[in-house]
């Protein structure tokens, strides 16, 4: 490995061996892979390379007395620490790492989520085709508009509410009343601003009398009710990296780069369907 390497590998498996100290040195596999955001691949190939630093039994691994003097020697925040369960016998050897086919299903599992997220999504997104298809036939210009705002923020309460779900019981979030508090905030102001921008919406397209005129003010508020919810969205989902309540690593940042994308599709589909409403009454104000 050339120097560049080296390091980066070095600082990977201080991280593990913070992990695992961090839980009192007894770590088992998902509270490493939580806690450093790396992937299981990564983590079994660090862990086979540091038999030395790290131990481990039936379920768990733990820091060995080398181990522990190292992370001592590194960040001196362990130097008056001791974690409760040092190992001196076991080391971790070959033939004790899972084969690569293990490696590959578990790494297949920590991604099993997308399913029912993905479900989800589709449901939402077939509802609004449906109601987009459909109209309501004969309904006012101001009725029209609180059906998509309703719609919008139901939707999007009920993806982000899933979202979060998914991450508490993936332990991709932790549970407690942190996570709960900055989930909730980043929930409410994603609907929040998005009643503003209806708000808007309804404010201007009240004073206008051309239906292609409307159409246009439909998509400029599309537009910023996107930006607005991808700037909240990704605003929030820094904190949450910076602030380590979400992990770094490829697994965070996919499921924040997804849960941004979902809620600006439906929600360009809301009035995507709006505008398709307001052309199909052809409602002159």
């Amino acid at each position: 490995m050339n120097g560049e390497t080296q390091l980066r590998a070095r600082r990977t498996r201080i991280k593990i061996l913070r992990a695992i100290a961090d839980k009192r040195g007894a770590a088992r596999f998902s509270d490493i892979r939580n806690s450093t955001g790396l992937s299981t691949g990564s983590i079994y190939y660090h862990l086979e390379r540091m038999a030395d630093y790290v131990g481990k039994n039936s379920k768990e691994y733990t820091l060995t007395e080398q181990g522990f003097r190292f992370l001592q020697e590194i960040d001196h925040n362990y130097v008056d620490t001791r974690p409760e369960r040092i190992s001196v016998p076991q080391k971790v050897t070959e033939e004790q790492m899972p084969s690569r086919v293990s490696i590959r299903r578990q790494s297949l599992k920590e991604y099993i989520w997308i399913i029912p997220y993905a479900a989800i999504v589709v449901v939402i997104v077939s509802v609004l085709q449906v109601n987009s298809a459909l109209g309501l036939p004969g309904l006012d210009l101001d009725k029209m508009i609180a059906n998509a705002s309703l719609i919008s923020s139901l939707s999007i309460t009920g993806i982000l509410t899933a979202a979060f779900l998914i991450m508490f019981r993936r332990q991709i979030i932790p549970s407690g009343i942190k996570g709960i508090f900055l989930s909730s905030v980043t929930v409410i102001s994603v609907v929040a601003a998005n009643l503003v921008v209806f708000s808007g919406l309804y404010s201007q397209i009240g004073v206008i009398s051309s239906v292609s005129y409307a159409t246009e003010l439909i998509a400029n508020a599309s537009l910023i009710s996107s930006l607005s919810i991808t700037g909240i969205l990704t605003a929030a989902f820094l904190i949450m990296f910076r602030r380590q309540i979400i992990p770094g690593g490829v697994k965070g940042l996919t499921f924040s780069a997804l849960i941004v994308l979902s809620v600006v599709i439906v929600n360009i589909l809301v009035f995507s369907g709006l505008g398709a409403q307001v052309t199909m009454n052809q409602v002159v104000y």
